[in-house]
């Protein structure tokens, strides 16, 4: 393998998205800006680009990804790697949860010498996750649990939320009305028929409840015809649900103050989301397994209590000034493991060394 000049590495970075205005992928724009300090000879091989992108001072090839023609798009993103590889010879790739990308490139990384890093979590222990792992030099996940390759070369960095975009706000819940708020894709894997239930039927002496719904549904999930299901329960709840579709992530903290409790109920990797609800002091009651090892559950019940409604209710008997308590503490944890800089931090030590900084 070749020895990196670690003053003037070059970086080739694998995303989705160059677009700070995506809901879902902003943050691999930031990622990509905070890259550029460390690594000033930068390329970005990205899906799209979005159509308020500032200017900015490394390169940028848009494949213009087709999901309709995905394997015309998988050739023109093998072509315009190739041709980069060859005219660049970057020392270094990262790959931001493009684990496909990463499948069909890992092959050549490696015959070149050029090191290469997946960023992968999800629970899905997909086909193309588990080919790249075989040539990849590491994979960087968020917990434990997010991902489920777990080899001696598996870096576990956390989340990397921007806490000034998630401003602290003291929340105290009145009983007589209840905001529920859930952030995410409207998906079968989230569980949003059953929230409406829980949110709807409620039994925890609550006068009256309300539930909004941030997010878009999927094209999957659009041709299983489950938005229809959403709505034909929405039509039907006891409660006010209200629907927002997708928002940028700097206009979420603004939503956060304005409801009392994020209810979750997928269980996989650990949301974005969920913490960066945390950072808002928003009081989140999940059953996701990742978010409970590493925030606590609620009163006396252990992590492994997964009941929602107990959860709920441990919540619910709080004092205020516990309440504060509680999630100030959340807060803190989230700012030690999952605050933007300390990743950042994690990941281009990693690029640079293959290890994390001890």
């Amino acid at each position: 393998m070749p020895v990196i000049n670690k003053g003037f590495p070059k970086l080739l970075v694998f995303n989705y998205a160059m677009d700070p205005a995506d809901s879902v992928f902003s943050h691999q724009f930031d990622v990509v800006n905070e890259l550029n300090k460390d690594f000033q000879n930068l390329t970005v091989i990205t899906s799209k680009i979005g159509t308020q992108l500032p200017p900015v001072n490394y390169k940028i090839i848009n494949v213009n990804w087709n999901d309709k023609r995905s394997k015309l798009s998988l050739i023109r993103f093998l072509f315009l790697f190739i041709k980069e590889i060859l005219s660049r010879k970057p020392d270094i790739i990262f790959s931001h949860m493009t684990e496909v990308q990463s499948t069909f490139t890992s092959p050549f990384t490696k015959i070149f010498g050029i090191k290469h890093y997946l960023w992968y979590a999800h629970t899905s222990n997909s086909i193309y996750l588990r080919f790249s792992s075989l040539f990849v030099d590491g994979i960087i996940t968020s917990t434990y649990g997010s991902c489920p390759i777990q080899k001696s070369n598996t870096f576990i960095i956390g989340q990397s939320i921007k806490p000034q975009q998630f401003r602290f706000y003291n929340h105290t819940i009145q009983k007589d009305k209840i905001r529920f708020i859930h952030v995410g894709r409207i998906d079968p894997s989230k569980e949003i028929e059953k929230i409406i239930d829980l949110v709807s039927n409620y039994n925890l002496n609550i006068s009256e409840a309300s539930l909004t719904l941030v997010g878009k549904p999927t094209k999957k999930s659009i041709e299983a015809n489950y938005p229809q299901k959403i709505l034909s329960k929405i039509e039907s709840s006891k409660c006010e649900i209200n629907t927002l579709g997708n928002v940028e992530r700097d206009k979420l903290s603004e939503i956060f103050q304005n409801h009392d409790v994020f209810i979750h109920l997928f269980q996989g990797s650990l949301d974005k989301t969920l913490v960066e609800a945390t950072f808002s002091g928003l009081p989140v009651v999940t059953v996701n397994k990742e978010y409970l090892r590493c925030f606590g559950n609620w009163g006396s019940l252990s992590v492994f209590q997964e009941d929602i409604l107990m959860q709920m209710r441990e919540c619910l008997k709080l004092s205020s000034n516990a309440l504060e308590k509680e999630l100030k503490r959340r807060r803190d944890v989230a700012l030690q493991l999952h605050s933007f800089d300390k990743w950042m931090m994690n990941l281009t030590h990693i690029l640079l060394n293959g290890e994390l900084k001890i």
